[in-house]
């Protein structure tokens, strides 16, 4: 049994936002902020992450994960006009889109990807982030430092308080739980969704920063694969969106969900 931890705010349609590794639901508050005039918004923490429990390794893989968020909306009675993920949430909601259409009609991925193709490539990762898993256990303050100087986050340096509050909220985190989030829930367990893409006929929208050159190298891929998917390149941000600038991100969010689709 996972038992989620939710934050919610607004009224209107219900949107339903996953987080990235490390965060929580938290972390999508200054979005939120700017959405909840139009939308009932609601973050979970994810398991391993916040204040969401869930003591069993088997649940934290990405399908029994997705299968218990399901259950949740179901429980609580939330009919979802889309889901929103960054990054590992982008991955977990694309998944929930193509595999549960009924329940998630519409979908925003922010900084996402549908896996990898290749067994081997597959193999490799779940190499790396067993390493990655250990490093956290063993030391979880040096592995959150080295980890943010990944090309990906350079851009996000740039907004210094926006940066430091966002490690101050990782480190409220457990690293036993994210350790085993990242080897259960890590891009190379992931299934490979490259094949349900080119069959999805629900609308996605597929976010991706400037100076995010790999995912969106990635996401133009996706949006080739899908003919009710389209793809914005979101301009002066990186890798994540929704902290770097979230007014352009609620945007598109607001602009993808209220008007017609093509």
């Amino acid at each position: 049994m996972i038992e989620f931890h939710a934050r919610e705010m607004g009224q209107g349609p219900t949107l339903l936002f996953l987080h990235g590794f490390m965060g929580s639901g938290e972390d999508w508050l200054p979005l939120l902020e700017r959405l909840s005039s139009q939308f009932h918004c609601v973050a979970i923490d994810l398991p391993g992450h916040g204040k969401t429990r869930c003591d069993r390794p088997e649940l934290f893989s990405m399908e029994r994960t997705a299968e218990h968020v399901v259950a949740w909306v179901l429980e609580h009675q939330l009919q979802c006009q889309a889901i929103v993920g960054y990054s590992m949430g982008a991955r977990l909601s694309l998944y929930g889109a193509l595999r549960f259409p009924h329940c998630f009609p519409q979908a925003v991925i922010e900084s996402g990807s549908p896996g990898l193709i290749n067994s081997k490539d597959r193999k490799a990762r779940r190499d790396i982030d067993l390493a990655r898993s250990h490093a956290i256990e063993a030391d979880f303050l040096s592995f959150l430092r080295n980890w943010y100087q990944q090309p990906l986050f350079t851009s996000l340096w740039k907004h210094s308080y926006v940066f430091e509050e966002m490690q101050r909220r990782r480190l409220c985190n457990d690293p036993i739980g994210l350790a085993r989030s990242l080897r259960e829930m890590g891009t190379g367990q992931q299934p490979n969704l490259w094949p349900l893409l080119s069959l999805h006929t629900d609308p996605l929208l597929f976010l991706t920063g400037e100076f995010d050159q790999k995912f969106t190298r990635i996401n133009r891929g996706m949006n080739a694969c899908c003919q009710t998917a389209r793809h914005e390149v979101v301009p002066g941000v990186g890798h994540n969106i929704h902290l770097e600038n979230p007014g352009a991100i609620a945007y598109h969010i607001q602009q993808f969900l209220t008007l017609p689709n093509p």
